[in-house]
Parts: structure tokens; C-alpha cells; sequence
């Protein structure tokens, strides 16, 4: 004990505990770090569920963007499909392309629409077309369709392009004199159309200064026209003849030949939405697959079709199984997305019924939507 002189006593007294600045008991300290640890794990416990919380939902947005995208691209093209002209007769629409040179028929304008269902290697066809082993002969396995989804090939004559005749086309004529030869290019699958036919060629030269369009037969283009020879065209035998002589009410219109599929050009297991589409390249029209979207994990496709012959579908089918193209009114997608990344602790473990089939759980860290839609043709097949 410590103690002091008192001046007025004379005696010696202990200083007591306010003379000294006191300390923390052991107790004391103690108590303090559990509580700062408590707050401390809190502000920790809020800092990371809020960063789970903003990644959840910046992933669900990105994957709403995602499928809005995707859906409309297939939206359009669906509601397009078999679009050859005002013609509303289907047996004067005349196919002039080679498509023993095309890969997978890509260019055949027999069906506006075709369908795959749940892609394997070997056994799968396009269908009404019957195209079969392999699916895109030369292109197949730099396509990677993945196995267990479906694909849709979708042909049309895109309006935005039309180019009016400038003078009458005498028939047996393989040069045709335009308006505007627009975004046209040496390569290009076109058609001439009025309200009566159609006739669908490749383009073998585009003449900008004198707005003349060339569509000669033969030669190392690809695919190439073909000798129309399989047609009966009154008075007219070369090979570039088309089926009449068209004037000048008639419009030149470029030909969309597109194919959405799904495939895992990574290997990482994560699919993505891809299109092959036909584009002129050089002296040709090639096929060009381009990556969409990311996330796909499954993308089915069913098709309404009247059995009643009242006009409104009242039987989805696979592809595969459509009893009468002819009666197909709609077309039917499901998808289903992922946020492509894995994060936080919760496995996902549903499982989901896309358009009718089954995909099993996935047992991963990602989030998943499904999303469905209904498209009208505008043209049935």
C-alpha cells in the first residue's frame, strides 16, 4: 500500500484509489473483446450477405437480359418463317440453289421451317427434310450441337432488303436491272418475287456503276445455282432461265437462312445459345456460327399443330413427331438459363420441366430461370 504525508496531521494516511489513474480488470477486458468480436462478426456477417445479395441480383438481371435477347431473336425469325413473297401459292415458288453443295440443306427453301429434336450424334435429323447423318455434313463437328437439346433452322425472304425491278427481265435473261443494288453482294442467295412467284437464286456478280445483278449458272461459287432443268419453263432452256419474265412490279429481296443450337464451344460444361447463318462471303455464301448467349442449359422446342382444321393449334410435337407440317401454326420454345457463375454456399438442387422435358438437378452453385413463349406464324408451312 502506498501512503502520503498529511501537512495538517502530521500523520501518515494510505492514498486511496482516486489519488491513482486506475486500470481494467482482466474481467473487463475480456468482456470488451467479446463484444467487439460480436459487433465486429456482425458487420462482417452484413457486409457479406450484401455482396451476395448485389451479385444475385446483378446476375438475375444479366440473366433476364440474356433470355429477353435470345427470345427476341428467335421471336422475329419464327414469325418469318416460310416468308417467299406475297405469293400465297407455295408451288410457284422455283429454287434455283444447288443444295447438294449447301451444307445440311441450310439454303433449301423446300420447308421455311425445320426442326431437331434433342440432338445425338448419329441418329438425328432435321425434320420435315428428313436430313440426316451426319447433321451439316462439313460443319458438323465445328458446330458441337450439344447432345439432349433441340435446333431450329429458319428460312425467309427479309423485307428490309427489297430492291425494285428498274425495266422488265426478258425470261431467259441472267442479268436483272435494278433501282439499287443496296447491301447487295457477289454471293448472295436472293429472290425475285411479285404476287404470283418466286424464283431464288444466287447472285454471281453485282454490278454497282450500271445497278445490274447477275445470276449465271455454274462455276467454283458456292453453293451455287442449279440447272433448273427439274422445272418446265415454256421457251426457255439455259440454265440461268428463270420460271417467267418478270417487269418491273416485282422486287428483289435477299434471302435468311439461319439455325439457333445449342453447343459448349469451351468445354466447360455450360452451354451457350449459338446461330449458323448463311452470309455472302467473296464468291459464295458460307455458313458462319456465331456464340449468342451464354447459360443455356437446355433449349426445347414444340410445335402447335391443328388437328381440327380450325385454325388455332390444338397438339403440341416435337419435331420429330408432327403428323402434317402443313398444319403447323406456332411454335412453342423453352429455356432454360443459368447465371453461368457459381457463387455462395446453396447448392442448387431443382429440377425443371423445359417444354416437356426433364432436366435433372445440377447439384451447383448457379441460379436458373426458366422461360417460356408462344410464336404465331405469320406464314404456315
Amino acid at each position: 500500500m502506498v501512503f502520503t504525508n498529511n501537512i495538517l496531521t502530521g500523520r501518515r494516511e494510505p492514498i486511496g484509489l482516486g489519488g491513482l489513474a486506475a486500470g481494467f480488470t482482466l474481467v473487463e477486458v475480456l468482456t470488451a473483446l467479446v463484444i467487439g468480436s460480436i459487433l465486429l462478426l456482425g458487420a462482417v456477417t452484413i457486409m457479406v450477405n450484401s455482396k451476395d445479395a448485389y451479385e444475385t441480383q446483378d446476375d438475375m438481371a444479366r440473366l433476364q437480359e440474356n433470355a429477353r435477347f435470345a427470345m427476341n431473336l428467335l421471336i422475329k425469325d419464327i414469325r418469318m418463317a416460310g416468308y417467299f413473297g406475297c405469293s400465297a401459292d407455295a408451288g410457284n415458288i422455283y429454287d434455283h440453289i444447288d443444295d447438294a453443295d449447301a451444307p445440311g440443306g441450310l439454303f433449301n427453301s423446300g420447308n421455311g421451317l425445320e426442326g431437331m429434336n434433342n440432338y445425338l450424334a448419329g441418329t438425328s435429323t432435321w425434320e420435315p427434310s428428313a436430313i440426316g447423318t451426319p447433321i451439316d455434313a462439313d460443319v458438323d463437328g465445328a458446330l458441337g450441337f450439344f447432345p439432349g437439346s433441340d435446333g431450329i433452322t429458319i428460312r425467309y425472304l427479309d423485307p428490309a432488303t427489297a430492291i425494285l425491278i428498274d425495266e422488265e427481265m426478258p425470261q431467259p435473261s441472267a442479268e436483272l436491272k435494278v433501282s439499287s443494288v443496296g447491301n447487295l453482294q457477289d454471293g448472295q442467295i436472293v429472290a425475285i418475287t411479285d404476287c404470283n412467284s418466286t424464283d431464288i437464286f444466287q447472285l454471281t456478280s453485282v454490278q454497282t456503276g450500271s445497278l445490274h445483278l447477275q445470276h449465271n449458272a455454274g462455276g467454283s461459287i458456292e453453293p451455287g445455282n442449279a440447272n433448273p432443268g427439274n422445272y418446265t419453263f415454256s421457251g426457255c432452256n439455259p440454265a440461268s432461265c428463270l420460271s417467267k419474265s418478270y417487269g418491273t412490279d416485282a422486287k428483289v429481296m435477299g434471302m435468311k437462312a439461319v439455325r439457333y443450337y445449342i453447343a459448349d464451344d469451351d468445354a466447360d460444361g455450360n452451354p451457350s445459345l449459338h446461330r449458323f447463318i448463311s452470309t455472302p462471303s467473296g464468291g459464295g455464301a458460307v455458313g458462319s456460327p456465331q456464340k449468342l448467349v451464354d447459360g443455356i442449359d437446355s433449349l426445347q422446342i414444340t410445335y402447335g399443330e391443328d388437328t381440327t382444321g380450325n385454325g388455332v393449334a390444338d397438339t403440341y410435337r416435337d419435331s420429330d413427331t408432327v403428323v402434317n407440317w402443313a398444319n403447323v401454326s406456332t411454335v412453342r420454345i423453352g429455356m432454360l438459363l443459368n447465371t453461368v457463375d457459381e457463387y455462395g454456399q446453396q447448392i442448387n438442387e431443382s429440377a425443371y420441366t423445359v417444354n416437356g422435358e426433364n432436366f435433372a438437378a445440377a447439384n451447383d452453385r448457379r441460379r436458373r430461370r426458366l422461360f417460356t413463349t408462344t410464336v404465331l406464324l405469320r406464314n404456315p408451312q
